[in-house]
């Protein structure tokens, strides 16, 4: 049987975070536990906080990998534990990329409607990785409806028009490279576990 394959990606770095934690925790995440539990590879990749790439890369790399379950994992201020996300905004990309640029009038050029929603269990997802008390219970996660509208929504929404997808934002500043990198293990784990269940 194929090994499963699992495109999990991190962003490079912008103002504000550039040593970027949701790369630091891809980089540093275990997959041997993967592979042997869900016979699954587990494809890791920088992308560059930039809308153009989003728009071109994207798409190629979901028709050439075809992966089973793409996670994107991002950096906020604004959250103070792994944070899951449960769906994407196609407008509202005003804000500028390190290139200084914003896609036209805002909007995301995947066809789709204004909102698109991830069609995992992300409440159990959620439940079962706090029922872990992973590093005795200093890891935590809680479930969001809003991604923003940065690189963060914007690469959830263009994958999501493409397969089983994943958003994952992970807080600045507070986590070792180490705890990213068990926490978003777990839940690459515990997300594959929900999709072998609700086949």
């Amino acid at each position: 049987m194929d090994d499963k394959l699992v495109w999990l990606t991190g962003f490079g770095p912008f103002e504000g975070a550039l040593v970027n934690d949701s790369w630091v925790g891809v980089k540093q995440m275990p997959t041997q536990c993967i592979k042997k539990e869900f016979g699954a590879v587990v494809l890791k990749q920088r992308i560059p906080v930039k809308y153009s790439f989003v728009d071109y890369f994207i798409p190629y790399r979901w028709a050439v990998l075809q992966p089973d379950l793409t996670i994107h994992v991002g950096v906020s201020n604004a959250v103070d534990c792994f944070t899951l996300e449960t769906q994407a905004y196609k407008s509202g990309y005003t804000l500028s990329d390190v290139k200084g640029r914003t896609p036209s009038r805002g909007i995301n050029s995947t066809t789709g409607p204004d909102v698109l929603r991830t069609n995992l269990d992300v409440d159990g997802i959620c439940k079962d990785f706090n029922d872990l008390n992973l590093d005795g219970g200093s890891l935590q996660a809680r479930v969001s409806n809003d991604p923003g509208r940065f690189l963060c929504s914007y690469i959830y929404y263009t994958s999501l028009g493409h397969g089983v997808t994943l958003f994952v934002h992970v807080p600045l500043n507070k986590y070792s490279p180490d705890q990213l990198g068990c926490g978003l293990s777990h839940i690459v784990q515990l997300t594959l576990s929900h999709m072998n269940r609700h086949k």
